[in-house]
């Protein structure tokens, strides 16, 4: 009896200590869903003060680093957090998430690398790979990266939507819809799947159906700048040129530098016959770095 209330002691004892070690990443990640980043930040480093091999400390302050776009300060928790636990593969991912977002490819590729050899079945890793690589310009590799995060989950609409994105920039238009199509199934609140794919079916000339697709982007997301200048694109080739103007308004009052918006409502307002209105707006988008509106500039505006 003796024997058995020591060892039944000490377990409990060793819990207690546990849960009191561990209340402050418990409060940091109830902070984190409540959206306190920074109070989340003190619970985290009040844990790795009071323990500083604390693994879960160093990783949940990093996910709520990236989530503040701290990603020097994100690298350097996954680190710390790789060097206490080096299987930790989420870590990896996470890690190589955040060198993509500095930029620094190759690097992401090296994490994303270590997190598929630790998991070979990650599929989330193989989706940030395909990321990276695209961002490198290494398409087709990329694609393969999305192809086999699809494999291991088949219900991944992210992976279709950025294989997709690959596809409409190595001009498979087809191809893109097809992914966008599968992710739109799979994720039917996309607003961004949607305004992609009525940017690929403007490619195939199908403007009335890119205009349905954008019309269901600005519904799910009213602050789509893209979809109403994207929209306004294809009014402009229906020849609505009244109605494209008026996306152009909507997705300037929403970003007010938006060169590209500038451009194309200076185009319509030349088609319609408005030419002061459409050198106001070329050259607006040429000191905001649009060089393909000086021709017009110097061609019709004095």
């Amino acid at each position: 009896m003796k024997t058995t209330f020591f060892y039944l002691f000490l377990a409990l004892f060793l819990f207690s200590c546990q849960s009191n070690g561990d209340k402050n990443v418990i409060s940091g990640k109830e902070k984190y869903e409540k959206g306190d980043l920074q109070g989340a930040i003190l619970e985290y480093s009040q844990a790795i003060k009071d323990n500083p091999d604390n693994v879960d400390a160093y990783y949940e302050r990093g996910l709520t680093k990236d989530d503040l776009g701290d990603y020097k300060g994100a690298i350097e928790d996954y680190t710390k957090a790789i060097e206490l636990d080096p299987k930790l593969v989420e870590a990896y991912n996470n890690r190589g998430f955040a060198m993509n977002s500095l930029n620094e490819f190759e690097s992401a590729i090296a994490d994303y690398n270590k997190a598929i050899e630790i998991d070979p079945l990650f599929a989330t890793a193989f989706n940030n790979r395909g990321l990276a690589k695209n961002n490198l310009g290494d398409n087709k590799e990329a694609i393969a990266d999305y192809t086999k995060a699809i494999e291991i989950n088949p219900d991944y609409a992210l992976a279709y939507y950025n294989r997709g994105s690959v596809k409409d920039e190595l001009n498979d238009i087809q191809g893109a819809i097809e992914d966008y199509n599968k992710s739109i199934k799979l994720d039917p609140k996309s607003a961004l799947t949607y305004n992609n794919r009525g940017f690929a079916k403007s490619e195939l000339e199908d403007y009335k159906g890119a205009i349905e697709d954008y019309n269901i982007a600005i519904k799910l997301d009213p602050s789509s700048y893209q979809a109403y200048n994207n929209r306004g694109l294809a009014f402009d080739y229906l020849e609505a040129y009244q109605s494209a103007i008026e996306d152009y308004n909507k997705s300037l009052e929403i970003k007010p530098d938006y060169s590209i918006a500038f451009a194309n409502r200076g185009y319509a307002k030349y088609l319609i016959e408005d030419i002061e209105g459409a050198c106001a707006d070329w050259t607006k988008a040429s000191e905001l770095g649009i060089t393909d509106v000086n021709e017009s500039l110097q061609k019709y505006c004095k």
